[in-house]
């Protein structure tokens, strides 16, 4: 007569056992300093010394980018097809972006308008061109220059459930906009 452990721990494909939300998103050790922002303060309120305090022990934003309102210094060119002069003081303040704390320690931001609506089109157009080719069947090879799709599991603290989530990877050469964004955004990193 055998003893047979019925409690025998599931493994993925790769013969590991499934990530757990602690490996997923490991808890912060009492070490790390959590500040949020001042629950008074309205999150657009720009202050860039508070912005250039939050930053000082992390990879920082280049804040010579943005003006004392947290709006960029640049202005992004229209490539929209009507370029009226009637509208192009409207298009220039939308076009700009707009630097925004969130919380301070670890620091988070938002860039609003980081991309124009034509170039959030154009990066979603990557992802989905390469959907559509695999779906209609022409998919069978994969092209050097195109995007990787990644499916991966995600975890809710408050549900039991599972749910995966998608990530495209596109190769550097497929995103020139992108980098030179994050270039203009980071600054110089004396690399």
């Amino acid at each position: 007569n055998t003893n047979t452990n019925t409690n025998t721990q599931t493994l993925d494909r790769f013969g590991l056992p499934p990530p757990t939300i602690d490996d997923v998103f490991p808890p912060l050790s009492s070490d790390v300093s959590r500040v949020p922002m001042h629950s008074k303060r309205c999150p657009h309120d720009f202050d860039k010394d508070e912005v250039a305090n939050a930053m000082k022990n992390h990879l920082g934003v280049d804040l010579d980018v943005f003006d004392d309102r947290g709006y960029s210094i640049h202005v992004e060119r229209n490539d929209d097809e009507d370029d009226d002069d009637d509208d192009k003081n409207a298009k220039d303040e939308i076009q700009k972006w707009k630097l925004n704390l969130l919380h301070k320690d670890p620091p988070v931001f938002t860039v609003e308008n980081f991309f124009t609506p034509r170039e959030c089109e154009r990066y979603k157009s990557l992802a989905l061109e390469e959907e559509d080719r695999f779906a209609f069947g022409d998919g069978n090879e994969k092209k050097r220059d195109s995007a990787v799709k990644i499916t991966s599991p995600t975890f809710a603290a408050s549900s039991i459930s599972k749910r995966t989530s998608t990530t495209w990877f596109c190769r550097y050469e497929m995103v020139p906009t992108l980098l030179a964004k994050v270039q203009r955004l980071l600054g110089d990193s004396g690399g």
